[in-house]
């Protein structure tokens, strides 16, 4: 994605920026630091690219330390969309929520390099997503 949220087809690399999650770091802490695409979103809204093997692997894993509580997300997908609550409005409040939402890779009808997705009639589609809900 370009710096105003439009696709590309190009990936580009989160190491030592603010969306690298590779280790565990607040969230919140992360809205807080300075980058052209978290300010033109007012926080997070991207999608992670993972590796296209059609099996079930971790994708990412919230934990919330004050209540001792957590979620996994596990999916067969090649992407996953972390949206943080940006533009919530009433009743809500903006960064009230979180949503990892587990998709293909955006544009990817018009980039060759992404995983395919046209689905011809006859063929069947099947992918798998599961959150998994944890203390600790």
């Amino acid at each position: 994605m370009d710096f105003d949220l439009i696709p590309t087809g190009k990936k580009q690399s989160v190491v030592q920026t603010p969306f690298d999650f590779s280790t565990a770091k607040s969230l919140r802490d992360a809205l807080k630091e300075n980058h052209p695409m978290l300010d033109n979103a007012k926080g997070f809204d991207v999608c992670y690219a993972f590796p296209w093997t059609n099996e079930k692997r971790l994708m990412g894993t919230l934990t919330h330390p004050e209540s001792g509580r957590g979620m996994r997300v596990l999916s067969s997908m090649p992407g996953m969309q972390l949206y943080t609550g940006n533009h919530l409005s009433a009743p809500f409040i903006p960064y009230g929520g979180i949503c990892l939402e587990t998709q293909f890779l955006p544009d990817s009808p018009n980039q060759s390099s992404f995983p395919k997705t046209l689905l011809q009639p006859g063929e069947t589609f099947t992918s798998t997503t599961e959150y998994q809900f944890f203390t600790f």
